[in-house]
């Protein structure tokens, strides 16, 4: 009796041990599959429209493609959650003024940051996308967002050459604006929220016209 018993209760250890062996199996499983499945987080976002052109600049008359265009491209101020003006891209700015040379500056000092291929944002790519704007031949409304610097409102009506506009990569992560004269600077900078004034690669834009649809 004794021995029936015994040989019961090793059957019973041996069942549970491989019920054990087959739950880990499929758990192991589970996690592997949940492992492949998981690519990152999504986004959820709600669209008026079909959005097949991510260029920024044509997200300033395009809410639904704002929508998107500000989860790929970053601006140099942003405005928080009480609708306050607040550093974005820029980490530092500073207001010179001379009145009686009749000079208005405004300094801005760019954070250190990259675009998706390690490549730093620099002053440069400030320079090329608002200038991108006030070409004559360009049918942006942006523009007018820029007509307070020196010389963008002439060169925008083709009475003065872009090369006069008074912006300047002074340094890689320093952009210096030259204002017509003394301007409201609060404003100035919640124009600089705008998507539409978001940097812009050179590189990029350059190589095709269709760059920002693919």
């Amino acid at each position: 009796m004794m021995k029936r018993i015994f040989a019961l209760l090793l059957c019973a250890a041996t069942l549970l041990t491989c019920f054990a062996f087959v739950g880990c199996e499929f758990e192991d499983k589970k996690k592997t599959e949940k492992k492949e499945e998981d690519k990152g987080q999504y986004i959820t976002a709600y669209l008026t429209d079909n959005v097949y052109d991510l260029d920024p600049v044509k997200a300033y008359t395009n809410d639904a493609l704002a929508n998107v265009v500000s989860l790929m491209f970053d601006t140099l101020f942003k405005l928080d959650e009480n609708g306050k003006v607040k550093k974005s891209l820029v980490e530092e700015y500073v207001i010179e003024e001379n009145e009686a040379a009749g000079e208005y500056t405004m300094k801005l000092y760019l954070k250190a940051t990259n675009w998706s291929d390690g490549t730093a944002v620099s002053a440069n790519d400030i320079v090329f996308a608002w200038k991108r704007l006030l070409e004559v031949d360009a049918n942006y409304e942006a523009a007018s967002l820029l007509f307070d610097i020196k010389n963008a409102r002439a060169a925008k009506e083709g009475d003065a050459s872009i090369d006069d506009v008074g912006i300047y990569p002074a340094e890689q992560q320093m952009l210096e604006i030259n204002f017509e004269g003394k301007i409201d600077y609060d404003q100035f900078m919640l124009n600089l929220t705008s998507l539409a004034l978001a940097p812009l690669r050179d590189d990029i834009v350059s190589k095709s016209d269709d760059w920002a649809k693919k």
